[in-house]
């Protein structure tokens, strides 16, 4: 209990120090600006930063997982053309169309563990190993017809910019 109570009064102290030095910096800027005849002017960026692009395929990548997620559900392979194109659209579509030809809904559940690469500002790519404890349902109660084992799954899905769009345009899985 003492090392715990250690603990947080220095870890007090350190905020308190980092408080202060934070806050006559902002003082000493403020007062540079006050003192100059020069108007600071923003320039617009003409490119998205890295970081907005790596945001913005991480949503995409994410949404794809929703999507998927409801087409094998509702057994709905139209659904998938909102999130992915070319090669891995048409893999998909035959994925979901054979479960739904079958009757049987498949319930999506994967835990992710991915890194985003963006390597142009319309193509990226989305490393993921992640767990999988998807199940195929009963289409009568949607109740899960085998049990739920957690596999471990690595994939590299390849995002391209489509009409403004990322889309998952490949995906290989790594064995």
């Amino acid at each position: 209990m003492a090392t715990k109570n250690r603990t947080l009064i220095a870890g007090g102290s350190i905020a308190a120090f980092i408080l202060v030095v934070v806050a006559l910096g902002l003082v000493l800027l403020n007062s540079g600006r006050e003192n100059s005849d020069a108007t600071p002017s923003i320039q617009p960026s003409l490119s998205p930063s890295p970081e907005s692009l790596e945001a913005e395929v991480e949503q995409a990548y994410l949404k794809f997982w929703q999507v998927w997620t409801q087409a094998n559900l509702e057994l709905k392979p139209d659904l998938l053309n909102d999130v992915a194109t070319g090669e891995a659209l048409a893999a998909l579509r035959d994925q979901v169309t054979a479960q739904r030809d079958m009757e049987q809904p498949v319930r999506i559940e994967v835990e992710h563990h991915y890194e985003t690469l963006v390597t142009k500002p319309d193509f990226a790519s989305v490393e993921d190993t992640y767990i999988n404890r998807s199940v195929r349902l009963s289409p009568e109660t949607m109740e899960p017809i085998e049990s739920v084992r957690d596999t471990r799954v690595r994939k590299s899905h390849t995002l391209r910019k489509v009409d403004g769009i990322w889309k998952v345009a490949e995906i290989i899985e790594y064995r």
